[in-house]
């Protein structure tokens, strides 16, 4: 198989994962359901430890509206708990900055 098949195969793999995700995340009829399996999608496709999903909230915050994963002992994470109703100012978090290209160039210079 040559490079350009392999590279073919490999797009055509994300794109029938793109579309699974979007048949499973589509049916959502809620906010919580939809973060719930956002969530879920996340942990399945990135292979990561812990996925939070952040919202601006009415009053400009951005707030922290899903969480799901397991701590360093592999204990599922209690959202009701862990970091509770965690939100921040614009800016005022890495959750809630910007960073322009100009600031990342001159920290990594």
């Amino acid at each position: 198989m040559t490079q350009a098949q392999q590279d073919k195969k490999k797009l055509q793999e994300k794109l029938r994962n793109l579309n699974q995700i979007n048949q499973k995340l589509i049916v959502c009829k809620t906010l919580k359901e939809l973060t719930t399996e956002a969530l879920k999608q996340i942990r399945h496709y990135l292979n990561v430890q812990l996925a939070s999903i952040f919202l601006f909230n009415k009053d400009g915050y951005i707030q922290r509206c899903g969480i799901d994963g397991v701590d360093q002992n592999n204990n599922l994470i209690n959202s009701k708990n862990w970091l509770a109703n965690k939100k921040y100012l614009r800016r005022s978090s890495c959750h809630g900055r910007q960073y322009s290209d100009e600031k990342h160039h001159s920290r990594s210079n």
